[in-house]
């Protein structure tokens, strides 16, 4: 009876220890696997330019808008021809003119409008100073309008400007003598006469051959008399294109 006694106790024993192992290991085998979970980064941030599938472009670094940015740009205007002389309080241009418009901005520059008599022109234009030109031939008058904006949508206040194109006539001639600086009445009545002899003229559908005669005492007259040479070169400028 001893020996089997004995027998039970290592029986025991031994299923203490198995029971005693699988409450170590149960417990581990029953606690879940980790996993490393994918995340996706950030969306980038800017708005210049998407991809299409809602997403941004990486944020501005090079001719970027500063958020306060809040001084409008400024442009200057300028009128060149080959002829130009006063009509009627307007300035007159023959047989075109260019507008030459230089923008400015502290920042940088989005576009140079004008506007002329309704026709819009838009340039589109980056940096600090830009240029921008337009040649108008069309004669008549030209109500313009010309301003600038910059990268953060800051307007300027429109300047305009009304100029005319066309080609000069006699009564043009006449004012020109007439406003010149001829210092002499005598003087100034004899061209007189000669341009309303070169009306009478071309009025009997002949050449205006006094406009010849005339050409030659305004180059007779170059210095003399209150006369100068800017005044010269315009008057004999306006008689070429009259006969032209």
């Amino acid at each position: 009876m001893k020996p089997v006694s004995r027998n039970r106790r290592k029986i025991v024993g031994g299923t203490l220890v198995a029971t005693g192992l699988i409450a170590l290991i149960v417990p581990f085998l029953l606690i879940p696997s980790i996993q490393p979970v994918a995340t996706s980064p950030p969306p980038p941030r800017g708005n210049h330019g998407g991809g299409g599938n809602g997403g941004t472009s990486p944020t501005c670094s090079i001719n970027c808008a500063r958020s306060n940015d809040n001084q409008p740009p400024e442009t200057a205007g300028q009128i060149t021809g080959s002829i130009h002389w006063p009509r009627e309080n307007v300035q007159f241009y023959y047989p075109n003119f260019t507008i030459t418009l230089h923008a400015v901005d502290d920042e940088n520059l989005s576009s140079i409008i004008i506007n002329d008599t309704g026709t819009v022109t838009d340039f589109h234009v980056r940096g600090r100073t830009s240029l921008a030109t337009i040649t108008v031939t069309a004669n008549g008058l030209h109500k313009l309008s010309y301003y600038s904006t910059d990268q953060a949508g800051n307007k300027e206040v429109p300047h305009h400007a009304i100029v005319g194109l066309a080609k000069p006539d006699l009564s043009d001639l006449q004012s020109l003598i007439a406003n010149s600086g001829i210092d002499n009445a005598g003087i100034k009545n004899a061209l007189t006469v000669k341009i309303e002899s070169a009306r009478d003229q071309l009025a009997m559908n002949h050449s205006p051959v006094a406009l010849n005669t005339l050409s030659n005492q305004i180059n007779s007259l170059e210095g003399k008399h209150g006369l100068d040479q800017a005044q010269v070169d315009l008057i004999l400028a306006v008689i070429r294109s009259i006969t032209a």
